[in-house]
């Protein structure tokens, strides 16, 4: 048996645990296994993905938000996203409501402090986007027990961003590294990567770090 190119998220036959901390939210299959792989999220801990361009972030973002909507169909999904994105035309039905990148400021300050329900952040090309009144760097090291900060980014702006608002997000050590540099991109989420990959880095294929262990998976699609 081998890792397959494509997966939809459906095929997983496994739905995320959202009840009580560590969440396990199922996003691929593991090379090593062929079975889902999860990331596994700590109260306090978020998400941070990174990859080249084309390498399948804003998808991943989606299989989140896919996983979270089905385990909490109350779910209140805001993707952060300007025009390049995907995210950004505002016509993605797992999106409840879109951010331009300039609005930030005034639309999820009141998020800070709270908010009913379960609500899930996404933030596409996070390496471009400005954190209006630091607003981002907190949400992304928020430890409300209903919330979930997601951010996606080029793994090279990421790495080179040494004091971009994402710094903070890379100590929970939890995301995917796509199609990653091997030299690298390893330190964006304080894992070791192999030099040489089994199988070939398509896209979508990458490695799912939880606490800065690493395992090779292909991510499923959102649907």
């Amino acid at each position: 048996a081998t890792l397959t190119t494509e997966v939809r998220w459906a095929e997983l036959n496994v739905g995320a645990q959202l009840a009580t901390r560590p969440w396990s939210i199922p996003i691929g299959v593991a090379e090593a296994t062929l079975g889902p792989s999860h990331l596994v999220v700590y109260e306090g801990e978020h998400v941070l993905v990174t990859g080249p361009a084309r390498s399948g972030r804003t998808s991943t973002l989606l299989t989140i938000a896919t996983a979270c909507r089905a385990a909490r169909p109350d779910a209140t999904v805001i993707a952060v996203a300007g025009p390049r994105s995907p995210l950004g035309s505002g016509q993605e039905p797992l999106v409840d409501e879109v951010v331009p990148p300039a609005n930030v400021g005034d639309r999820l300050e009141p998020l800070v402090d709270g908010a009913p329900g379960f609500v899930l952040v996404l933030v596409d090309d996070a390496e471009s986007i400005e954190d209006v009144n630091g607003v981002l760097g907190r949400l992304s090291t928020s430890d409300r027990p209903d919330f979930l900060f997601a951010a996606a980014g080029r793994n090279d702006g990421i790495r080179s961003g040494y004091s971009h608002w994402s710094r903070p997000l890379r100590g929970s050590k939890l995301g995917v590294l796509l199609r990653p540099n091997t030299d690298l991109d390893g330190d964006i989420l304080g894992t070791q990567l192999p030099r040489r990959a089994p199988v070939g880095m398509v896209t979508g294929r990458g490695y799912v770090v939880n606490s800065g262990e690493s395992e090779l998976a292909q991510i499923a699609l959102p649907r």
